[in-house]
């Protein structure tokens, strides 16, 4: 399963196996591998991450973002994860965002929550603004090489891993037609 995804050519490349086989663990691994390329010199460091050193992983629940992104960090792999504001929880398992309730018919009809109600287009903002865990949708280093998190950011994430990265979708829907190469 490695050995496939690290040696993916450019382009799309669809690797389809039953639950259980180890895709979502195989794929960390080559993260990880991807996210230690040195930089080319010592001066370079600290500007941009090394071509082929950044990867992406679209996962189907939030749960198993978070516990990817754990994962990684016992390997000594910086990672971020990115979510949907509503979508985070205080450890008592109320939502953290302030104003959950009144956000989540906005979402539903296709609203950005930080423009309406975190920057409160035009007006003043949120009153939780400076303290809101929730409002950036984005928890760990900024300087992360991975990024992982659900699939409705997949766009956010092809931005993350740039031209010379690798995105991952995992547990993507079947498709209306598919094609078995043995």
């Amino acid at each position: 399963m490695e050995e496939a995804i690290e040696r993916a050519p450019d382009g799309l490349t669809l690797i389809k196996a039953e639950c259980g086989l180890g895709k979502t663990a195989a794929a960390l691994r080559v993260m990880a591998r991807r996210a230690a390329k040195p930089y080319a010199n010592d001066k370079a460091k600290g500007l941009r991450a090394p071509p082929g050193s950044k990867s992406a992983l679209a996962v189907d629940k939030h749960a198993l973002a978070h516990q990817c992104v754990l994962e990684l960090d016992r390997a000594g792999v910086k990672a971020k994860r990115l979510f949907g504001p509503l979508s985070l929880r205080e450890d008592s398992g109320d939502p953290a965002c302030q104003f959950h309730d009144v956000a989540t018919p906005l979402v539903a009809g296709g609203q950005r929550i930080q423009w309406e109600l975190c920057e409160r287009r035009g007006g003043e903002k949120c009153p939780h603004y400076d303290s809101c865990r929730a409002r950036e949708g984005i928890e760990g280093p900024a300087d992360a090489r991975v990024a992982v998190g659900p699939h409705a950011l997949v766009s956010q994430f092809n931005g993350h891993a740039g031209s010379s990265g690798l995105l991952i979708i995992d547990e993507i829907q079947d498709f209306l037609e598919t094609t078995i190469f043995t």
